[in-house]
């Protein structure tokens, strides 16, 4: 009897079950690939935002703070002390010096518009003559952390019920705390806190 010879098939390409595994493989990391990238592009956005927050924040502050370096320590109503706070705060600013005589400007105020989430400067409130400029925006409603109307402190940070922009005086100064928060393009909120001294000049 003669020997059987096996020659290798003269068709090509693949059998199912190998092109099934290779799609499920492929499907694999194509779905890997992608969450990496939403992943990144997420961070990336976070950062950005965060990036905005932070400058926003800053410009706000140091306005805040020049104006409050300005005012006269006994001028500044009210003049709460912690564990109360105030999200508004009223001031006298000097404007110099006159034959020995300190002269001040008309009565300031910074504070919080609830409505908008706005940092507001006033000059000469309720009167014809009244300013009002926008400093800052995207503040919270509370600080973060931060429960509305609960008589606690849940943020731990020594202020009650303390909303997102909040004046503490401490002696020859007063504290500044403010919670920006906006939502990247996801839709996700991003929030960062701020915090800052002012010490009184006059």
């Amino acid at each position: 009897m003669k020997p059987r010879t096996f020659r290798p098939s003269s068709r090509g390409g693949f059998t199912l079950w190998e092109i099934i595994i290779a799609s499920g493989i492929l499907g694999i990391v194509i779905v890997n690939v992608s969450l990496l990238l939403r992943a990144t592009s997420d961070n990336h956005n976070d950062s950005q935002v965060l990036q905005s927050l932070d400058l926003h924040a800053r410009q706000t502050l140091d306005r805040i703070v020049i104006a409050l370096q300005s005012a006269a320590k006994n001028s500044v109503i009210p003049a709460a002390e912690a564990p109360l706070y105030s999200s508004a705060v009223d001031y006298d600013v000097s404007l110099g010096v006159e034959d020995g005589v300190v002269v001040w400007g008309e009565p300031e105020r910074i504070g919080l518009q609830m409505d908008t989430g706005e940092v507001l400067w006033f000059r000469s409130m309720s009167t014809e003559d009244e300013r009002r400029v926008v400093w800052g925006r995207h503040v919270r409603p509370v600080m973060a952390g931060e429960s509305p109307g609960n008589g606690l402190d849940d943020n731990a940070n020594g202020i009650i019920d303390e909303l997102g922009l909040s004046f503490t005086v401490d002696g020859d100064s007063v504290r500044i705390r403010m919670t920006l928060e906006r939502e990247n393009t996801n839709g996700a909120e991003v929030m960062r806190e701020f915090e800052q001294i002012v010490s009184f000049r006059n």
